[in-house]
């Protein structure tokens, strides 16, 4: 007779008369592994994949691998900091380029998985949302809306009423949700202002928003602002903050600390706490140098540590007491695990250094992209330069009439005939009341005038006949000829490349167009008014138009990194908008070695002056400019109203140009050198890369295989008559059927945790359900099948249920493992492994897995953790069922996994705990702190609102005041209880799987 078995990788039936009866199995691994009792290498893939989709591991990066984006070390800084961060908020600062919008995306991944996040908001400017949409479905799967700031309100009252279950991903304008001043007074219309009315009723309870994203957060840096104000109000009722800004890092920074504020306006409250901060910091900084540096002697980290204990932000340190004991006891030097712990102890006392992330562009390995500037002065025909004369000189007689006082409207003309003469005189001769407003569209600024371009435009309109002639112009464009000419060639010896060129004026771009048109050559223009996720799209594909004509707008927000050939049809005086031009292509992303940057403009000019001794000297085409922003536009300005102000010579241009280039450098050297100063301060050396390194060379994450191999246990093991069939030569595509039991089950989960992701699991129709195991995250499921990844609704419920059931699996197991298999070339021999779990609550709750490999023989060096770990998972997922060990052999591996591995992972233990015990001190410390700041801010702004509304007589706002008052005090109340109780350190150990594993020679 046959009987049906349920083996962890499948039923399968077995003669009667092979089978015995058993005593209960020993639950204690180490026991199970003496009786003999073996599991399969499967049963030690799944217990080792439950821990990890529990989503607490500390040392597993559930982000890694699981989304559309290729793998970059330091877009995973952010989310590690944030992780070990004992604030809830972080600024990334990255230079232009460098992917902060996937940072934000991988925070918003990893805290999906770890704590079931629910809640995004995106704030960003206006132009940038429909990028942000986009980025988020493809990379991050996640179907976002843009809404306004009204239905923004609805969508947040929605999951306000539907609790923990309530769910949305909004991106919001930081324009279109910015209230009006005197929000505060119901008698204030508008959708913005009623939002909030809204987050300052509910700033004192429970979180509206998981995960805040603030993108170009420097536009918040005026405290004053209604965009500040706005900003303060999410912050206060969101969970955790992230804000994207490449704000230079230094002391004298003003903006910087406005956006540590906004992060914790608690902690950093004034800004000498900033200063206090980093000045608490060095000592603790130059001993986590020196220790890298490995010459560090116990001696000379004691000092350090013993001068970071006598200042008053630190003295109370717990953390950098027990270094200081622990220094002060060693008598050895310092090996290098021991350096590395060390360096990692120190570095978790910095508060700033959790605060802050900044990458710049020379600092990434992954970065390689040479930009080619070529330059072409394009010498004017006789036409040409009676032309720029007499409109030069038109243009600076009346700047020196009108005293330089209308600024943007004197350069406008200058850069018009600059861009291109045959374009400017037809605009002026056309439509010139016109151009004013359009530039202010195609420069995407915001420029106070009227429609008439003022009196100077209007004076060149009314004498454009007598500036020159159109025809002539046309038919004389030198710099048109020596573009077409060189773009022609260009196009036919790349057939399948585009090119992107940028002007500055709408006439320009028109005028090109027109041109280029007549030669057979396809363009799309993009400029104010246009739509441009229609423009782009076209530009992007296959067959589409060869050449991009683009005013300013597209110089943000625009990712251009498939193009290699940037043209610069004039040059903006301001070398941050040319910057911002060749950024769209030297970004992340860009696959060609080097780019070339083709510059053009006029011989003999002010813009080859310009040119020459302004873009020459700062090599503003060959390397970024990082964030220079304000000191350029400060210097340009007083520059141009000068040259268009004054009747200068050539050689006095030229001097001029001069002085404001080594103004610039020596504000750039300024800004470098504070930066270099501060830098060092905030960063976390090399232990944050090392981490994510390890992470994936270890298989720190969550496969598809692991995820597959999770539920079809899973479904196996307790639902019987669930089927998975594998079709095809993928064995990640299965078609799937549940049984009646499972899907009633599965469907009861998700109505009981108002899941929003739908599955066709449970549906009534008998047919399989074909789905591919992927932990990379995709937007809707594919009409072919069904993606299951580790955060999809039938892995939740498989954790969960197991949970619930006390599923607590800890095989033991017999393993043979080629040694081919390894790339790594792990020797052969026999080895002795143990895994625990390690579990620690306290103000932070922190899960991890340890392991421990042992050589039976004695004769190789102690393995190190790391490399334990990936021997482990090596053989989890190579290694095949060893069936032909003795029993003399067992004994051996027995007394070894027991007085060995278990007895290090012991001591290991206790120093993980100890150390912790001191973190956890020191943040509950912290955090009390924070809440009785937080506590006396709240008071003293709401005891003037409500002296304000009783003197005034507004007695229903007075006793909503109050009210407000009582609830936070109770509030703040309950807090402190919880600090209380997560003060002390709760922890316990598992002992999850122990093992022999024979390494087989090649």
């Amino acid at each position: 007779m046959l009987r049906q078995v349920a083996f962890p990788e499948g039923s399968q039936y077995v003669p009667e008369d092979q089978l015995e009866a058993v005593d209960e199995v020993p639950k204690d691994p180490l026991d199970v592994f003496e009786s003999g009792h073996f599991s399969s290498v499967h049963e030690l893939g799944r217990a080792l994949v439950r821990a990890r989709l529990t989503g607490r591991l500390a040392n597993v990066l559930y982000s890694l691998d699981a989304t559309n984006s290729d793998f970059y070390a330091y877009q995973f800084k952010p989310v590690v900091k944030l992780l070990q961060s004992p604030t809830t908020g972080i600024l990334i600062a990255d230079e232009v380029g460098l992917g902060k919008t996937i940072e934000a995306g991988l925070i918003w991944t990893e805290f999906r998985s770890r704590f079931d996040a629910r809640r995004l908001l995106v704030v960003c400017p206006s132009v940038l949302r429909t990028k942000w949409k986009d980025e988020l479905a493809r990379r991050f799967g996640v179907q976002a809306e843009v809404l306004g700031a009204r239905e923004t309100l609805s969508r947040m009252k929605e999951a306000l009423d539907s609790g923990h279950a309530g769910e949305f991903a909004i991106i919001a304008s930081l324009q279109g949700i910015r209230p009006l001043r005197g929000w505060e007074d119901t008698d204030t219309e508008g959708g913005a202002s009623e939002l909030a009315r809204f987050l300052q009723e509910n700033q004192e309870g429970t979180r509206l928003i998981d995960v805040l994203v603030i993108d170009e957060a420097h536009y918040l840096r005026n405290p004053a602002s209604q965009s500040a104000e706005v900003a303060r109000l999410l912050r206060r009722v969101s969970e955790y903050i992230v804000l994207l800004s490449a704000t230079p890092i230094h002391l004298k920074n003003e903006d910087l600390f406005q956006l540590l504020t906004l992060i914790d306006e608690d902690t950093f409250h004034q800004p000498a706490v900033f200063e206090q901060q980093l000045k608490a910091n060095a000592p603790l900084i130059r001993a986590r140098d020196r220790l890298l540096t490995g010459r560090c002697t116990p001696t000379e980290l004691a000092e350090l540590l013993r001068t970071a204990l006598a200042h008053p932000v630190l003295k109370t340190s717990r953390q950098l007491a027990g270094l200081l004991k622990e220094a002060q006891t060693t008598s050895t030097a310092f090996d290098r695990e021991t350096v590395s712990r060390l360096a990692q102890r120190l570095e978790s006392v910095n508060l700033l250094g959790h605060a802050v992330t900044r990458t710049r562009k020379r600092d990434v390995t992954e970065w390689r992209v040479i930009r080619e500037p070529r330059d072409q002065a394009i010498h004017l025909t006789e036409v040409e330069r009676s032309f720029y004369d007499i409109v030069t000189e038109t243009v600076r007689e009346y700047c020196i009439k009108a005293g330089g006082h209308e600024g943007f409207l004197l350069v406008t003309p200058q850069r018009q005939m600059s861009s291109s003469m045959p374009a400017a005189l037809r605009a002026w001769q056309k439509r010139g009341a016109d151009d004013a407003l359009l530039l202010t569209q195609d420069l995407g600024i915001d420029v106070e005038t009227d429609d008439s371009g003022g009196p100077l435009v209007q004076q060149l309109v009314a004498n454009a006949s007598k500036l020159g002639n159109l025809k002539q112009l046309w038919e004389s464009d030198s710099k048109y000829h020596r573009f077409s000419t060189e773009l022609g060639e260009y196009l036919k010896s790349h057939p399948t490349e585009r090119v992107v060129v940028f002007a500055y004026f709408r006439p320009t771009l028109e005028y090109l167009h027109e041109r280029l048109t007549g030669e057979n050559i396809t363009a799309v223009l993009l400029y104010g008014g246009s739509d441009k996720d229609e423009v782009l799209a076209r530009f992007g594909k296959q067959d589409g138009p060869r050449v991009l004509l683009s005013s300013e707008v597209g110089s943000e927000g625009v990712d251009l990194q498939f193009c290699r050939l940037l043209i610069n049809y004039d040059l903006p005086w301001n070398p941050m908008r040319l910057e911002q031009r060749i950024g769209r292509l030297d970004r992340l992303g860009q696959k060609s070695e080097r780019i070339v940057v083709w510059n053009l403009f006029y011989d003999d000019t002010i813009d080859s002056r310009i040119y020459e001794r302004l873009y020459r000297r700062l090599a503003i085409a060959e390397a970024s400019l990082g964030s220079l922003e304000p000191i350029l536009a400060e210097h340009i300005q007083d520059l141009t109203l000068e040259l268009l102000s004054r009747k200068l010579t050539p050689e006095e241009e030229e001097a001029r140009i001069e002085q404001t280039a080594q103004a610039i450098a020596n504000r750039r050297q300024q800004e470098d050198d504070l930066e270099k100063e501060a830098a060092h301060l905030v960063q976390y050396g090399d232990y944050i890369l090392q981490h994510i390194s390890a992470a994936r060379e270890t298989g720190r994450r969550i496969t598809g295989e692991d995820v597959r191999d999770f539920v079809v246990g899973f479904f196996t093991l307790h639902y019987a008559g669930s089927q998975f069939r594998q079709i095809g030569g993928d064995a990640c595509v299965m078609e799937v059927s549940l049984s009646s039991q499972a899907k009633f089950d599965l469907e009861n989960f998700l109505r009981n945790t108002k899941a929003r992701a739908a599955t066709s699991l449970i549906r009534n129709d008998p047919r399989p359900v074909t789905c591919r195991f992927d932990n990379r995250i995709v937007g809707a499921n594919s009409h072919s099948h069904e993606t299951i990844g580790q955060m999809h609704p039938v892995v939740r419920f498989a954790v969960r249920r197991e949970r619930d059931l006390g599923v607590d699996s800890q095989p033991a197991v017999c393993l043979q493992l080629d040694a081919a298999r390894d790339e790594k070339g792990v020797a052969p021999g026999l080895y002795a492994f143990s895994t625990q779990l390690w579990s620690v609550r306290g103000v932070q709750e922190i899960e991890q897995l340890h392991y421990a490999v042992e050589r039976l023989d004695g004769t190789f060096p102690l393995v190190s953790p790391q490399e334990a770990e990936r021997i482990v998972v090596i053989a989890t997922q190579h290694g095949r069922n060893w069936r032909g060990a003795t029993d003399d052999l067992i004994s051996r591996a027995a007394h070894c996994i027991n007085n060995v591995c278990l007895e290090r992972c012991d001591e290991q233990y206790e120093k993980f705990v100890g150390e912790l015990q001191l973190q956890n001190i020191d943040r509950a410390d912290a955090q009390e702190h924070t809440l009785e700041l937080h506590l006396e801010g709240q008071m003293r702004r709401l005891g003037a609102t409500y002296e304000k509304h009783r003197l005034a007589g507004r007695t229903g706002l007075a006793r909503a005041t109050e009210t407000r008052i009582a609830m936070i005090k109770a509030r703040v109340e309950r807090q402190r209880l919880a600090i209380s109780e997560r003060r002390e350190l709760k922890h316990f150990k598992t002992d999850l799987c122990v093992g022999l594993l024979e390494v087989i020679g090649r």
